[in-house]
């Protein structure tokens, strides 16, 4: 069953502490606008994507940067850690160029921060309770950031129009607001958060689709589509297929079936961002 499943906002990131003991568990793991830091406590997770299954990690602290497809998440059914969501600026100044590097792969906290990264979790475990978990984790976390490379101002700009606009702002408006060329724009953007517009763009517009139908805003796939920037139905079911490995009736009907007593679906907790998967035959 769950346990300390607690969110904190500090600054401007969120934590989650979670302690987990069920049966072997699959999760299907939805690409977002914020970068998720693991610091696990327990058994390494597997992680697949969703859309090429040659791309495998077996870690118990996973960082993932922004990503362009889903992740199948596996475990052996204990699991204990903090979930930490930062915004991707912030991401950037806690990794550095690196994270822009990962193009759609994962990497062990460790290998990215190396010693610190260890003793991190290992005082982390050492810790009574969640808030001082939180605590520990926001005074490590604060004093790598205050010190890392700042975004360039043109991307933090880029970045906040596609917020914005829910992805929706075209490359051409970005060129005129940053004043900078194409090529010059994808190559900057793509160093500071993983992704070009383009991509970062259609994760935005996915993820408010999700939201629309989650909360019942629209009342048919095809609305959902005309609302959220997709040419039309077509587009946002393939879309859809291409980013996660499902159509969305089958993401939704995952989410529908999921024992009551099952692992939280949301690691984020204003987005639509997983769903629990079957077990494999």
């Amino acid at each position: 069953m769950p346990d300390g499943g607690t969110w904190q906002t500090a600054h401007a990131r969120r934590y989650r502490g979670y302690r987990l003991d069920l049966r072997r568990g699959r999760r299907l793991e939805v690409p977002t606008d914020v970068v998720t830091v693991v610091v696990g406590l327990s058994e390494p997770l597997r992680l697949t994507d969703a859309i090429d299954s040659r791309v495998v990690l077996d870690a118990a602290s996973p960082v993932g940067g922004l990503r362009r497809t889903a992740t199948v998440a596996e475990h052996q059914g204990r699991l204990e850690g903090v979930s930490v969501s930062l915004h991707p600026a912030d991401a950037h100044r806690l990794f550095g160029p690196v994270l822009g590097e990962l193009d759609n792969h994962w990497a062990n906290l460790p290998d990215l921060l190396g010693r610190p990264a260890q003793h991190l979790t290992e005082r982390t475990a050492e810790e009574p309770g969640w808030a001082q978990r939180f605590r520990l984790l926001d005074d490590f976390l604060t004093a790598r950031i205050d010190q890392g490379p700042q975004w360039p101002a043109e991307v933090s700009w880029a970045w906040a129009e596609l917020r914005r606009t829910g992805g929706t702002v075209s490359v051409r408006d970005l060129l005129q607001g940053t004043g900078w060329s194409r090529r010059r724009l994808e190559m900057r953007f793509r160093e500071a958060t993983g992704l070009a517009p383009k991509q970062a763009g259609q994760v935005l517009r996915l993820q408010r689709a999700l939201s629309c139908h989650q909360r019942g805003a629209t009342r048919s796939w095809a609305e959902t589509a005309a609302v959220c920037g997709f040419y039309d139905q077509a587009h946002l079911s393939n879309t859809f297929r291409a980013t996660m490995g499902c159509s969305p009736v089958q993401f939704f009907g995952h989410r529908a079936a999921a024992e009551p007593a099952a692992e939280p679906s949301d690691r984020v907790p204003d987005r639509v961002t997983s769903a629990v998967l079957p077990q494999l035959r």
